[in-house]
């Protein structure tokens, strides 16, 4: 059976914020931004994007299994950062986003630390604060049931479709370029998927890409070697030399990525738990952001 699930194109309009939402508390204090900024040809407005990954939010209850709580609270500690633990971080984080006045949110993956009621309610807690337009794409953290009592991947599955969308693939529409979203990139790109995003593609708009698992390089070594550093020698990403090893499909989704042709501008990632910015290909940068429980928020400026 297919695991992924029909497109949701959703055409995602900019909200704009009067001045009078002062209710949003501020971010934490150690809240460090992570800028990208691009002067792409065709596009003569402003557009801020904020990407938030890698919040895994961890909450220790009962749904998880006995013999594994001591070490949940083990991973807590170790997640805590400005001694926010990840539940708390998560709570200021998502009453501020707002203030941004960003014409979209992308959630890119490892919300939570594994799929319970707990911890899938809190991230739906957060979400339905937010004014701003957003998208929320999964990976392993947000789908399987770590650590649980109840390992039932159905019933992680079903939780996950009670916290938003969960197509296979999103999109929105910008104006002048187009966010392309890769649900569940831990798993192959389907034909289904090549199809689907094929109408994103021949808008002509200048189109960046958001996944979870970082994309490898066409040529280069740079990710390679810094996932190696940055994970005790693992290879973190897609490609051939990675750690994700690309089947048929999903090569050729490489391969649009990487083509001279391509109208995909940026691939923005998560997944390293650290920050690695380099070339993707000619035509594409990629850029890698660090984890939203050490305090880091994404915003990219599109000009």
């Amino acid at each position: 059976m297919n695991r992924f699930f029909r497109i949701m194109l959703c055409t995602v309009l900019a909200v704009s914020l009067s001045a009078s939402l002062t209710g949003c508390s501020s971010l934490p204090k150690d809240t460090k931004e992570d800028v990208v900024k691009l002067d792409l040809d065709g596009v003569s407005k402003h557009y801020k994007i904020l990407i938030v990954n890698d919040t895994h939010i961890q909450i220790n209850n009962d749904e998880v299994a006995e013999s594994n709580r001591d070490y949940m609270e083990h991973r807590i500690g170790e997640f805590t950062n400005g001694g926010l633990t990840t539940k708390e971080r998560w709570d200021k984080l998502s009453s501020s986003l707002d203030s941004y006045k960003a014409d979209l949110i992308v959630f890119a993956g490892d919300m939570v630390d594994f799929c319970s009621k707990a911890n899938t309610e809190a991230l739906k807690e957060g979400f339905d604060k937010l004014k701003t337009p957003y998208i929320y794409i999964r990976s392993d953290h947000d789908t399987e049931p770590y650590w649980m009592t109840d390992g039932d991947d159905g019933a992680a599955k079903e939780r996950q479709d009670k916290v938003t969308v969960n197509t296979d693939v999103l999109y929105a529409d910008l104006g002048e370029l187009c966010v392309l979203c890769i649900n569940n990139s831990n798993r192959q790109i389907s034909k289904e998927m090549l199809e689907t995003m094929k109408p994103i593609f021949e808008k002509g708009k200048p189109v960046l890409v958001v996944t979870h698992i970082p994309i490898e390089q066409k040529d280069g070594t740079e990710l390679l070697e810094y996932s190696e550093e940055v994970r005790d020698g693992r290879h973190l990403y897609w490609g051939y030399n990675g750690e994700a090893y690309p089947d048929e499909d999903t090569a050729k989704f490489m391969s649009i990525l990487y083509s001279e042709e391509s109208n995909v501008k940026a691939v923005f990632a998560a997944h390293l738990h650290a920050k690695w910015e380099g070339q993707l290909s000619e035509n594409a940068i990629e850029h890698v952001f660090a984890p939203a429980f050490q305090g880091n928020v994404g915003v990219v400026e599109v000009y």
